[in-house]
């Protein structure tokens, strides 16, 4: 009896499986590797804030609101974002409200930090998403106008 493996049609259809497993195999590599990374950058960002927000409470800089404020405009940002399976809305008018209610860099350091990280974006990947770059630049005019140093 003749070894079924060793046939012609038999090594063909292993070496499609093979390399079928293996396409596959370095697709989920390559996109388990990119959100890896972009979790990676938005801890490390993350830390970077905390660093900031300490150098400026050394400073005398306070924040304007209790912390329940933060947590309420970071929860009005990423509710904000009308997520569905085919299509990314955005109320910019609700992400532009609360960003322009920041009175100093602190506060948007506290922001950064209640929203944290949402569905894998962090809230630069939120805005960036969400606002166009007039809309930023509207905001940007509101912070300068309270003597903030940060900008979208």
């Amino acid at each position: 009896m003749e070894n079924p493996f060793k046939s012609v049609e038999n090594r063909k259809t292993r070496i499609a499986l093979t390399i079928g497993t293996l396409v596959v195999a370095a697709i989920v590599l390559f996109v388990v590797t990119r959100k890896m990374k972009s979790l990676f950058a938005a801890w490390k960002d993350a830390q970077d804030y905390k660093s900031e927000q300490t150098v400026l409470g050394l400073q005398g800089h306070k924040l304007t609101y209790p912390k329940q404020w933060y947590e309420a405009q970071a929860r009005k940002v990423y509710l904000g974002a009308d997520w569905s399976w085919y299509d990314w809305n955005c109320d910019e008018q609700t992400t532009m409200n609360a960003l322009t209610e920041l009175r100093n860099d602190l506060d948007y350091l506290e922001l950064i930090a209640q929203f944290g990280i949402r569905d894998g974006y962090d809230m630069h990947g939120f805005i960036d998403s969400c606002l166009n770059q007039g809309e930023k630049d509207r905001v940007n005019r509101v912070w300068a106008g309270y003597g903030m140093k940060k900008r979208l």
